[in-house]
């Protein structure tokens, strides 16, 4: 089930040259407030690619995506698939 989450946007990416780029996402808030990860890496969309130049290196964020888990060499973690941006809160570079 898709839920909303706030979070921050880094300019920090990886597997660039791969398959699935991904981008870190930190502090990942469900919508009770809760957090749910600390970090989170996901699948750079060309969505979020485009806001990439438009700040520094962090940017608040809410987007829509489905939470789900699974098996680390570290054991269960949380993660986020799916997500679409859906809200930039600042504009500022942080």
């Amino acid at each position: 089930m898709k839920q909303l989450f706030t979070c921050v946007l880094t300019a920090n990416k990886r597997n660039t040259n791969g398959v699935s780029p991904m981008v870190l996402l930190l502090n990942v808030v469900d919508a009770t407030g809760t957090l749910y990860r600390d970090h989170c890496w996901v699948n750079l969309t060309p969505k979020l690619e485009s806001l990439l130049p438009s700040f520094g290196t962090k940017l608040d964020i809410s987007v829509i995506a489905t939470a789900y888990e699974y098996m680390s060499s570290e054991g269960k973690k949380n993660g986020l698939r799916g997500v679409k941006h859906y809200h930039n809160y600042n504009r500022g570079v942080r």
